[in-house]
Formats: structure tokens, C-alpha cells, sequence
């Protein structure tokens, strides 16, 4: 069953990534990033080896026993940005005095 899950990730990630383009270009007044096929192509197959790279990378953190390696990574991911939240808000504040 994990197996199949595994590859069913696989082609959901590559057309999640077609749409971010599409929404990102969007956001940003549509001339930014060019959709023509094979820059979509390219941009969605980039970004799904870096989701298969971080499934990759949570199976083996599971592996060695460490704890559950996606929720790990998630958790990870949080504490980053609230540091740089942190960083920006107590820089912010110490401008204004």
C-alpha cells in the first residue's frame, strides 16, 4: 500500500507544480514566467524531483528511527520561518524607536 502511495504522489506532484506556475504567474500580472510547454515542463518536472527528493528524504529519517521523518521535516520547515518572522518583527520594532 506504501508503494502505491508512493507513486500516486508522483504524477499528483507534477500537476500541483503545473498549477503554481499558472497561479504564480498570475499573482505576479501574468508576463513573468513564461508558460509556453517546455519551460512548464521543465519548471514542473523541477519542482516534482524536489517533492520526490523530500519523500525520499522523510523515508529514510523514518528509516533510522529518529522520528517520523515528514512530520520532522514539516516541523523543521515551521521553525524556520517563525525565526525569520521573529528576525523581521524585532527588526521592524527597533527601527521605530
Amino acid at each position: 500500500m506504501q508503494q502505491y502511495t508512493r507513486y500516486l504522489t508522483i504524477p499528483l506532484a507534477f500537476l500541483q507544480s503545473i498549477g503554481m506556475v499558472f497561479f504564480i504567474n498570475y499573482l505576479l500580472g501574468g508576463n513573468v514566467i513564461d508558460t509556453a510547454l517546455p519551460t512548464l515542463l521543465l519548471s514542473a518536472f523541477v519542482m516534482t524531483c524536489g517533492s520526490v527528493l523530500l519523500m525520499r528524504l522523510g523515508e529514510l529519517i523514518t528509516e533510522k528511527g529518529i522520528s517520523n521523518g515528514v512530520s520532522l521535516l514539516i516541523f523543521a520547515s515551521i521553525i524556520a520561518g517563525m525565526t525569520q518572522k521573529i528576525y523581521g518583527d524585532v527588526s521592524s520594532s527597533s527601527s521605530l524607536r
